[in-house]
């Protein structure tokens, strides 16, 4: 994927977006459908500007920040 400003009219545009890419990516359905689970029950963000220098790298610091706040939670590995 290219570099750059990726600006959405709507949230929904945002993570219609996110979700085709991460499928071409090779993610699963529904290894998909998990992240998106704990990703969406956990907040992971304290207010403020977090800027990135790429969407993959905005993804990765996500996932990362969502799998440690998981295990924080649960004290085990996502199911």
């Amino acid at each position: 994927m290219k570099r750059g400003i990726y600006r959405f009219r709507s949230f929904e545009e945002k993570e219609d977006f996110e979700r085709r890419e991460r499928l071409k990516e090779g993610l699963s359905p529904r290894d998909y459908d998990r992240f998106e689970y704990i990703r969406t029950h956990v907040k992971i963000y304290p207010p403020g500007i977090y800027r990135f220098r790429s969407i993959e790298e905005e993804w990765k610091d996500e996932f990362e920040r969502v799998m440690k706040k998981w295990r924080e939670m649960h004290g085990k590995e996502v199911p």
